[in-house]
């Protein structure tokens, strides 16, 4: 179940119980003040299959840009209520007009109107997305440091040949962050918000490289610094690199979207990127330009990969802005970057299979 809240001036009140009626969900409304203006307060339970829908359509029919309204939506620990188990189960299909007792038949009519007559979206509030994406946009000391303590962990375990301390890397690495921002804001249409997230990600990863690189070549002079079958793991180059980064992505979005745990999947693709990024700077820092090259195609292909992995789970999920003319930039920023994107993975894929040709 999800909650929906509502602050607005009392002659919308009509029109927003109209909705609310034909949503079937119910709902407390109390009088109320804001900066001294009386105004009404809805307290709304609705289940999950109509929440975003409910929220979208009430999004549109109240102007937000008013101090006064204001519509929160989150989802409590817990709800107990029988009419709304029944209504959800019906959204669900779990319930058949074969298994509905006659003291129920009133109620589920009221649930079929629902689901024949309101489109439903299954994705939750825009907003709770752009909110996680948005921390991403630009330099924080907090996530900056993550980055950086992981790569020191990530170098250790690769110059040792330690699986285990490599994986450790990957439970403090915040790189999934700017990859989920770049993706989210394209389908959004937010060009300046991709900006910074490039640019925010690009710093990341050349200061994940350079300090990778510096540590390399001091610790080369007190000890041999061997290319170790968990390096050169990670400069293995390949054409099916972007295909596995894209089903990583997509795993990526679903867990933003879902109920599924981010950490694993940003652990996952921690893995994908904070190894190869060290590994560049430890070709760097030993001098070999063949480490430091193929490395940097494994990063770029993950990177590229994971971004359309997640381009994709958003635009088949509905992830769109809500304003109508906001709809019609999106679609121009989205075209524009999946034309970069297909052309980037496109040349990577080239001259990957030009590597593998020239090793073998």
């Amino acid at each position: 179940m999800e909650r929906i809240e509502i602050t607005l001036y009392p002659n919308q009140a009509e029109e927003i119980e109209k909705i609310l009626e034909e949503f079937q969900v119910p709902y407390i409304k109390t009088s109320a003040e804001s900066y001294k203006i009386q105004c009404l307060h809805y307290v709304i339970i609705s289940p999950n299959e109509i929440a975003g829908a409910l929220v979208d359509i009430i999004a549109h029919k109240f102007d937000t840009n008013q101090r006064i309204n204001v519509i929160t939506h989150y989802k409590p620990e817990a709800t107990i209520s029988d009419y709304l188990r029944k209504f959800e189960a019906f959204l669900k299909e779990e319930v058949t007009p074969a298994s509905i007792t006659s003291t129920d038949i009133d109620i589920v009519s009221g649930f079929k109107s629902v689901k024949d007559k309101i489109p439903i979206k299954r994705t939750g509030p825009i907003e709770g997305l752009v909110s996680r994406t948005d921390a991403f946009l630009s330099r924080k000391m907090d996530v900056y440091s993550m980055i950086l303590v992981a790569t020191v962990i990530a170098l250790v375990g690769l110059v040792s040949n330690n699986v285990a301390v490599i994986i450790g890397a990957m439970l403090i690495s915040p790189l999934m962050g700017p990859i989920a921002s770049i993706a989210l804001n394209s389908v959004l249409g937010r060009q300046k918000q991709i900006e910074k997230s490039i640019v925010f990600g690009s710093q990341m990863i050349l200061s994940s490289i350079g300090l990778a690189a510096a540590l390399t070549a001091a610790l080369a002079l007190f000890y041999p610094v061997e290319t170790t079958p968990e390096i050169l793991s990670r400069t293995e180059v390949s054409p099916i690199l972007i295909v596995v980064a894209v089903m990583l992505g997509i795993a990526g979005g679903l867990a933003m979207l879902t109920s599924i745990p981010e950490i694993i999947v940003g652990v996952a693709i921690a893995v994908a990127l904070v190894p190869p990024a060290t590994t560049i700077g430890i070709g760097i820092g030993l001098g070999s330009i063949d480490i430091a090259a193929s490395a940097s195609l494994v990063l770029l292909s993950n990177i590229i990969g994971m971004v359309i992995g997640f381009m994709i789970i958003f635009l088949l999920k509905g992830v769109s802005p809500r304003k109508y003319y906001e709809k019609k930039k999106a679609r121009e920023v989205l075209r524009l970057n999946v034309m970069v994107l297909v052309a980037l993975a496109v040349a990577l894929g080239a001259i990957e299979v030009l590597f593998g040709y020239r090793s073998n």
